[in-house]
């Protein structure tokens, strides 16, 4: 009895994990298309961007995130999406991305 409990506790760890670090097509678009993905993330009012050394907390109301992301030339990255809003601009971004 006691392993169906831990398995069922991996289970669910694993999918809060998963489900938290967000839709996994885009984020793998956004590393292989980095500056383009930098150029969509500051030129979308849905997405907050505070750069390396910026002194920016996590914005009130309803955001999502952080999200971290490298760019070459600029460092790591931390993003917030507006909820409700940056879903539909990633389906966007895959779209326009995902051909390659």
């Amino acid at each position: 009895m006691k392993w169906i409990l831990i398995i069922v506790l991996a289970i669910a760890v694993v999918f809060y994990f998963l489900t938290k670090s967000g839709n996994h097509k885009f984020w793998k678009l956004v590393n292989k298309y980095p500056l383009q993905a930098y150029d969509f993330f500051i030129n979308n009012d849905c997405w907050l961007v505070i750069h390396p050394g910026d002194n920016v907390s996590k914005p009130t109301g309803d955001w999502t995130g952080p999200f971290f992301v490298v760019i070459q030339g600029i460092g790591r990255l931390k993003i917030y999406g507006r909820t409700g809003a940056f879903e539909q601009k990633q389906a966007e971004f895959e779209k326009q991305f995902e051909k390659d």
